[in-house]
């Protein structure tokens, strides 16, 4: 809807910006640019920490694909690409 609007201003994040290759700018704070490597050098003062919970030994094979799937290079490109920085 922001983009929808003339002059629109909304909130979101990087990552649905850039997943969804939305025509949005994320604004600068502090002069600072959002972007993947501001926020991995933690210049960037505003993010938020997402955590994937789950049994260690997941009983649901479509989970268990999933993340097998998370751990590959692919999947951290991916994540990388969208600026979710990967910690495990």
């Amino acid at each position: 809807m922001i983009a929808n609007v003339p002059g629109g201003l909304g909130t979101s994040t990087l990552a649905l910006i850039l997943s969804e290759n939305k025509p949005l700018k994320a604004l600068a704070l502090n002069n600072v640019v959002a972007s993947a490597e501001s926020l991995k050098n933690k210049t960037y003062p505003m993010y938020k920490d997402l955590y994937l919970v789950h049994k260690q030994q997941p009983e649901n094979q479509n989970l268990a694909t999933f993340l097998s799937f998370l751990s590959t290079e692919k999947a951290q490109s991916i994540l990388l690409n969208t600026a979710h920085l990967v910690v495990k």
